[in-house]
């Protein structure tokens, strides 16, 4: 995936955590705690080991990058991580800017 904050566009678009879950409650509580009720103003994910973000609607998407190098597991699943890439988001202006310690 080159785009990995375009997963959390997805989440927000089907205001669920796990959408793929949403027709059925995967814990025995009486509410699903991955809906997403209120409008986040900042949404981080990871997971996919490559940097990216946007702003979608006026929330602060951020797709956390990885310290780690590519791995046979990641070439052969097609994976480009881009390790040692940090978004620092501004709070004050949500503003990012990506400090690199490669």
């Amino acid at each position: 995936m080159d785009k990995p904050e375009l997963v959390g566009e997805f989440l927000l678009r089907k205001r669920h955590l796990g959408p793929s879950h949403a027709s059925g409650l995967i814990t025995p509580a009486s509410f699903d705690p991955l809906i997403i009720d209120t409008v986040p103003d900042i949404l981080t994910t990871g997971h996919i080991h490559k940097l990216g973000f946007k702003m979608y609607r006026g929330v602060n998407i951020l797709a956390t990058s990885c310290f780690q190098r590519m791995t046979s597991y990641m070439q052969k699943l097609g994976h480009h991580p881009t390790p040692g890439f940090v978004p620092l988001l501004n709070l004050k202006s949500r503003q990012i800017k990506v400090m690199n310690f490669t």
